[in-house]
C-alpha cells in the first residue's frame, strides 16, 4: 500500500528521509512554481518529444504545402539554423546534467525524480530541455519563414507551460518542498 501525503492525499514514494511539509500548505502566500489548479485529463499525457515531432512535421508541411504567408528574411538558413542548433545543444545540456546527477529524464514521471538538478544550464532555466526543444522548432519555422509556424510554436509553448511544466513543477514541489520551492524562487521556468 502506498503512503499518501497528508496535504493533498495522492501517493508518494517510499523514503526513509523526513517528508518536508508542503510549504504552500502551511503558508498559503508562499510563493511557488505551480499555482493549484484541478487537474486536467491532458497533464502529462503527451510525451513532449511526441509533441515537438508532431509540431516540426505540421511547420515542414505548411512550410511545403501552404507556401503563402511566407515572407523572406535576410540570411534567414543561417537564423533558422542557428536557432536549430543552439536549441540542440541547450536540450541536450539538460539531459546531460540529468544524467550527471543521475536523475530520470522520464517526462511522464516526474514523481520519480531522485534531486533538484541546479548546475549548468540549470542555473538560468528550469526547463532547458523544452526551451532548446522550442528554439529548435522557431528554427524551423523561420527557415523558411511563416506566420503560422512561429503561431506553432506559440501553441507548443502555451501547451507544455499548462499540461506539461505545471503538473511537473507541482510534482516536484510535492516531492521536494521548500527546496524546489527555493530553486523557482530564483530561476526563471524559461528564461
Amino acid at each position: 500500500m502506498l503512503a499518501r501525503d497528508q496535504a493533498s492525499g495522492l501517493p508518494r514514494p517510499f523514503s526513509n528521509a523526513p517528508q518536508t511539509p508542503n510549504p504552500a500548505v502551511a503558508n498559503p502566500n508562499a510563493m511557488h512554481p505551480a499555482k493549484p489548479s484541478s487537474p486536467s485529463a491532458l497533464d502529462l499525457r503527451v510525451p513532449p518529444l511526441l509533441l515537438w515531432v508532431v509540431s516540426a512535421l505540421s511547420i515542414l508541411a505548411i512550410a511545403r504545402w501552404v507556401p503563402f504567408g511566407l515572407w523572406p528574411i535576410p540570411g534567414q538558413a543561417l537564423i533558422g539554423s542557428a536557432l536549430i542548433l543552439i536549441g540542440a545543444l541547450i536540450a541536450l545540456a539538460g539531459v546531460w546534467a540529468f544524467a550527471q546527477a543521475r536523475t530520470t529524464v522520464n517526462p511522464m514521471a516526474p514523481e520519480a525524480a531522485s534531486s533538484i538538478v541546479t548546475v549548468g544550464v540549470y542555473r538560468y532555466t528550469r526547463n532547458p530541455m523544452y526551451l532548446g526543444m522550442a528554439a529548435a522548432l522557431l528554427g524551423l519555422a523561420l527557415w523558411p519563414p511563416s506566420p503560422a509556424g512561429i503561431g506553432i510554436v506559440a501553441l507548443f509553448c502555451a501547451y507544455l507551460s499548462r499540461y506539461q511544466i505545471k503538473p511537473e513543477e507541482a510534482a516536484l514541489q510535492r516531492r521536494f518542498g521548500s527546496a524546489y520551492v527555493d530553486y523557482c524562487a530564483r530561476v526563471r521556468a524559461w528564461l
